[in-house]
């Protein structure tokens, strides 16, 4: 069905799946059904919900006024494309979401809900952005291109975190990340970075924080932690692994350097030794062997 509607609109199909091909509303928006709900493409001025008991689909889902929030949920989740004016939620109840690219002129939250065989992970092929905190969390992996956000971001996932970039832009804006693995190429937090690792390894690229920057894995089992181009913080760095801390440069430029590896050795990146300068500070290994 397709619809241009001065007001409000509100398509719901108690029993069955539902279907908006195109959509142009001035009011709020509201497309439902018990089976799978999809969106081809809907403009709407006003706030945009689109709930399904099954997937919940849209190719363009788009807000324009300053209360436009965009709510999505169902059991799964497929966005090519969704950018609201205000906020965004979207929730995988019993399975996985995947997006293409996400904006939101406010905060931001992508979840999956999920546990055991329902767990959902969390993919965007291309990127991310929010003009507030962004918060991702999911009980699955999750898989993120280019994510930006002025405010904070924080990352969670019951399984691994794999990411091209993170970064946060406004003043103070931290970015956690909290998985059973990380894998970051690049991650640049205007405020502090903490990056924990429960039950696997951390790999970064090139990280930066404007003030502290913590790497950690708990893992009993000597998980490394890799940091294979280079690590800057404004404040003190520490690294902490279970296993081996493999390091090709880490710098602080008013605090100290901590490197705790009781478990491991400390070195570099391949033949080269670790270069670990604390500018402002003084440089500390704990345990292992230092190269």
């Amino acid at each position: 069905s397709s619809a241009n509607v001065g007001g409000d609109l509100s398509l719901d199909t108690k029993a069955g799946n539902a279907t908006l091909t195109t959509g142009t509303v001035t009011g709020a928006s509201l497309v439902k059904a018990s089976g799978d709900a999809t969106i081809g493409t809907l403009n709407s001025v006003g706030a945009a919900t689109l709930t399904a008991g099954g997937v919940a689909s849209a190719t363009l889902l788009k807000t324009s006024g300053a209360t436009g929030n965009v709510i999505v949920s169902g059991a799964r989740v497929n966005l090519t494309n969704v950018d609201s004016s205000a906020a965004l939620t979207v929730t995988g109840a019993a399975g996985d979401v995947s997006i293409g690219t996400g904006k939101s002129a406010g905060v931001m939250t992508i979840k999956t809900t999920g546990v055991g065989a329902s767990a959902g992970n969390i993919s965007v092929a291309t990127s991310l952005a929010s003009g507030g905190a962004t918060t991702i969390d999911s009980t699955g992996n999750a898989s993120l291109a280019t994510t930006t956000s002025v405010g904070a971001v924080d990352v969670k996932a019951v399984g691994g975190v794999q990411a091209a970039s993170l970064t946060s832009t406004g003043a103070g804006g931290g970015i956690t990340v909290s998985s059973g693995n990380a894998n970051l190429t690049a991650v640049e937090a205007a405020g502090a970075l903490s990056v924990t690792a429960i039950n696997g390894a951390i790999v970064i690229g090139t990280g930066k924080a404007g003030t502290t920057a913590g790497l950690k894995t708990d893992a009993p089992n000597g998980t490394d932690v890799t940091v294979s181009t280079s690590l800057n913080s404004g404040q003190a760095s520490t690294i902490t692994s279970r296993g081996n801390a493999r390091l090709a440069a880490v710098t602080a430029t008013t605090g100290d350097v901590v490197v705790n590896a009781v478990n491991g050795e400390v070195t570099g990146i391949g033949v080269a030794a670790a270069n670990l300068e604390a500018t402002g500070g003084k440089v500390t290994v704990n345990g292992g062997t230092l190269a």
